[in-house]
């Protein structure tokens, strides 16, 4: 579940969240491979620390004794190396920052295997679905479920909204 593009969309989502992007579905976006965080994608030094925070966040790097760290590398496809050797050791638990209904931002950890439970009972339900249209974040608690493990489970293909049939 955790490939490099797995990997890399994730990331991509949160440096749009961090760049105050709202999420378009632009299929664009993910066919970029490499990138230097400044001279591509146009991150300042402030904007980089957050990104890395929220990367970071996510996918629990200092949870562990062995942590990567990221702003040693300038490059997108070094934080997604550095990461993917990370999960193949790590793997417990994913953490979603989420706001619920009281707006009050909070981080809330789901142990993987709770998601594997969740995933295996949504495919049940979806099991002839072949094709998958990510409408929302994939960093979000219901992105991450269907547009990151749902397809992985279903061996099912992801088209962007901005993508023709």
């Amino acid at each position: 579940m955790w490939s490099h593009e797995n990997i890399q969309r994730l990331i991509l989502d949160l440096y749009g969240k961090v760049s105050r992007t709202s999420f378009s579905g632009d299929a664009a976006k993910y066919q970029l491979t490499t990138a230097h965080w400044k001279d591509d994608l146009g991150l300042d030094s402030i904007e980089l620390m957050e990104l890395a925070a929220q990367v970071n966040s996510f996918f629990q790097l200092f949870a562990a004794p062995d942590p990567p760290y990221l702003l040693s590398f300038e490059r997108m496809e070094e934080w997604v190396e550095q990461i993917f050797a990370f999960k193949q050791r790590h793997n417990e638990v994913v953490f979603f920052h989420t706001s619920g209904t009281s707006g009050q931002s909070k981080t809330i950890g789901h142990p993987f295997s709770f998601l594997e439970r969740e995933i295996n009972f949504l495919a049940k339900h979806f099991q002839h679905v072949s094709l998958i249209i990510p409408l929302v974040p994939s960093y979000s608690i219901y992105g991450f479920l269907f547009t990151v493990m749902l397809p992985e489970k279903l061996n099912a293909n992801l088209q962007y909204p901005s993508e023709p049939d």
